[in-house]
């Protein structure tokens, strides 16, 4: 009797185990990420959140959206251990492969920006569990100058939650996973995991290095006339060096999805003609500051 009670707590213990295991498509995820932009001889650093806002439905199934820059819908699928990605600029296309949890040594991995190959393999443990990690290596001409990235499994790349599926190399903004949040749980990283990362929260450099904080603007933007015609506008509360815009219909099909610079308004109206209700979200990306709304075309 006593060996069947002790086989039953093994056995409860295992499946309770396996029931807090992180999948990236747990809705609970939140990336912290640091980012670094050298631009005009200024150092500029900010930081932002990556997380799961919605769901929605694309060619019959079903998708998280991920408020990563620039905006991706999610798809996991546990048993084959693979996560899919759309982007919300192009909702028309076939899904593409984000991350392949199966990968073995040697095996090729390819992206709509890399081609790479997997350098290296390992394992760490999180919150007394098991997961794999991956080295994966530029490997074609095509992606010269972008970098290597390293991939742990259910978190993701450690250069941002979409950054396989994206431009992993930027000509002057470096960006890295800081903190990694699951169900309001920061768990710790048991040994050095990437190049910048030897436990799954650090804190960025003092403010005292040439390190400029960007200061947050609590003005609203401003969308008029609404309904909109020919010459809408969205206006900010200031002038942005760079700022990107996506544009999106009730559906969560992207209309827009752009970047301008160096103003503090953009004109769209002449490019949304289907009538309906649409929602816009301007990111700054020098400060990531965000700014939402709607407006109705008639």
């Amino acid at each position: 009797m006593k060996n069947i009670l002790l086989f039953v707590l093994l056995v409860t213990m295992s499946a309770s185990s396996f029931g807090q295991k992180i999948f990236f498509s747990d809705t609970t995820n939140l990336w912290n990420m640091y980012a670094v932009n050298a631009s005009e001889s200024m150092l500029v650093s900010y930081t932002y959140t990556n997380e799961y806002v919605g769901d929605t439905i694309i060619h019959g199934m079903s998708y998280k959206i991920l408020n990563d820059y620039p905006t991706g819908y999610v798809r996991e699928d546990t048993l084959l251990k693979k996560v899919y990605a759309i982007y919300t600029s192009d909702t028309a296309s076939s899904e593409v492969l984000l991350y392949d949890y199966t990968l073995k040594l040697g095996d090729t991995f390819s992206t709509p920006y890399i081609n790479c190959i997997v350098g290296s393999l390992d394992s760490l443990i999180i919150s007394g569990l098991w997961y794999k990690t991956w080295h994966l290596l530029p490997y074609t001409p095509d992606s010269y100058g972008i970098d290597a990235y390293d991939v742990v499994e259910g978190i993701g790349s450690l250069y941002g939650p979409m950054s396989p599926f994206t431009e992993l190399s930027f000509s002057e903004t470096n960006v890295s996973l800081t903190c990694f949040t699951n169900n309001g749980v920061s768990p710790l990283l048991s040994k050095l995991v990437g190049n910048n990362f030897n436990n799954n929260c650090y804190t960025p450099p003092p403010k005292n290095v040439g390190v400029k904080e960007v200061n947050r603007n609590t003005q609203p933007a401003q969308l008029f006339p609404n309904p909109i015609d020919r010459s809408s506008k969205i206006v900010l509360p200031y002038k942005t060096s760079s700022a990107s815009i996506i544009i999106s219909n009730e559906l969560g099909q992207t209309t827009i999805n752009t970047t301008f610079r160096n103003t503090n308004e953009f004109t769209f109206g002449d490019k949304i003609t289907a009538p309906g209700m649409y929602f816009y979200r301007v990111t700054d990306i020098e400060s990531g500051q965000q700014f939402s709304g709607k407006f109705i075309c008639r």
